[in-house]
């Protein structure tokens, strides 16, 4: 039925309040060095009230790469050595990618919290429309991200997917592939922590968050196959004039996505790997 229960049953909201937040503990003694997550702030807490799903799958950790500053010059710099520790993502239930600069470690273990930037770079998932099943578009990340260095920006791989309703034939799953235009160091004073959205003050069109609704997307529609068969660019669904077009579209949008077939109930169960130009997923 359109509503979930029945009009015999009765319905009970309560607030998530499990597995919210990042953790950075110290792996000896197990103490909580830094977090964030819903909260008030405190010496360890950096309080992230739009941080509100839980987040199951491992984090993407990132080091620093040598090669980062000479990709283009107005990307910035990185603020920490080659070799350590950069750049965190994190999925989580709600279609949210969250991305954790961690160049600051002056406060680390003492009674000042670090200045980590906290951003978001993706949203995916959409209340439901009228009419429609509640769950229809409510996107769940459950799984780690894959990150590759790209030319211009880093490729941020995952799918959307419920494991915990393997034969679910309602939400209209989809696997993404977001740009991170600012694969420079994001300071805490970049970020317009005012927002809602979490996004990076400056460098615009850079400073946006990725989205994928039914009323309109950021992203390159690839479930035609367009690029690889050009007899597709114009029956397929979505419709490009040629190849030509359809490139061109891609290299403009934040990314591409893959839509899954609902009635086949496909929907993504384990985390990507991506090796020399492909992305395999199940």
């Amino acid at each position: 039925t359109t509503n979930c229960p029945g009009s015999s049953g009765t319905m009970t909201t309560k607030d998530r309040l499990q597995g919210r937040g990042v953790f950075i503990l110290n792996a000896a003694t197990g103490a909580i060095l830094w977090r964030a997550g819903p909260g008030s702030a405190n010496s360890t807490r950096k309080q992230v009230a739009q941080i509100n799903y839980a987040m199951p799958g491992d984090l993407a950790v990132l080091r620093n790469r040598s090669n980062t500053g000479a990709r283009v010059d107005d990307f910035g710099t990185e603020s920490v050595p080659a070799g350590y520790m950069d750049r965190i993502y994190a999925s989580d239930t709600g279609g949210n990618v969250w991305r954790i600069d961690v160049a600051d470690t002056t406060g680390l273990g003492t009674s000042t919290i670090p200045e980590f930037a906290v951003t978001r770079l993706a949203s995916i998932a959409e209340a439901p429309a009228s009419g429609s099943h509640a769950a229809l578009n409510y996107r769940k990340f459950m799984f780690s991200p894959d990150v590759v260095y790209a030319t211009g920006y880093d490729a941020v791989l995952l799918g959307s997917g419920d494991r915990e309703h393997p034969f679910d034939q309602v939400v209209k799953n989809r696997f993404y592939m977001f740009k991170d235009k600012n694969p420079g160091t994001i300071l805490k004073t970049d970020v317009n922590e005012t927002s809602s959205d979490m996004t990076v003050r400056w460098k615009a069109p850079n400073a946006v968050i990725i989205t994928d609704t039914s009323s309109g997307t950021d992203l390159f529609d690839a479930t035609s196959n367009c690029l690889q068969d050009a007899s597709k660019c114009t029956t397929g669904s979505p419709a490009y004039a040629s190849q030509a077009a359809a490139k061109t579209a891609l290299q403009n949008a934040q990314g591409w996505k893959l839509r899954y077939d609902p009635n086949d109930g496909e929907k993504t169960v384990a985390t990507a790997t991506t090796a020399a130009g492909t992305v395999i997923f199940n």
